[in-house]
């Protein structure tokens, strides 16, 4: 059977529209700023850069973050006081972290990422060895303001 001579012109804009269409993982430049977005929120503890910490956060009582032991940080308030009760302390010093196997989508309209990858983060705590390896990480962070931020963030460990 024959096609109609629009049906190639049909395909060919049906292409066209899904590659320009927000959402799915076509935009690169969307898709690095994301990526850097969450290495830096990890990264910036190398250096102890906390305005780059801070450009990576919401600013506000929705931010939320779930530690591997279940415990929660609700709000940005909340993650300021870890951060200076134990990131910023003198005994703290971060070693590396790599970031694998990651993976972000991102919603429709392309103002919502969310993202899945494997983390080992590594430091010293007074000298002393610290640190995750194989951790799962997933978020969902949301472009506010021009840069996109963690909104949310969860770690946990694989089960054996």
């Amino acid at each position: 059977m024959k096609k109609p001579v629009y049906y190639n012109y049909l395909v060919f804009l049906a292409c066209y529209l899904v590659s320009c269409t927000p959402g799915g993982n076509r935009d690169n430049e969307a898709y690095e700023a994301v990526a850097t977005a969450i290495r830096s929120n990890i990264g910036w503890a190398l250096t102890k850069d906390t305005a780059l910490m801070y450009s990576t956060l919401a600013h506000d009582d929705q931010l939320l973050i779930i530690n591997p032991d279940s415990s929660m940080v609700e709000g940005i308030d909340a993650l300021r006081k870890v951060a200076e009760s134990e990131w910023l302390d003198p005994r703290f010093k971060a070693t590396s972290f790599e970031v694998r196997d990651l993976r972000i989508t991102f919603s429709r309209s392309g103002s919502v990422a969310w993202f899945f990858c494997r983390l080992d983060d590594f430091g010293e705590w007074d000298g002393r060895r610290i640190g995750w390896k194989n951790v799962r990480w997933t978020g969902v962070l949301e472009h506010m303001d021009g840069r996109w931020q963690f909104r949310q963030m969860h770690f946990s460990f694989p089960k054996p």
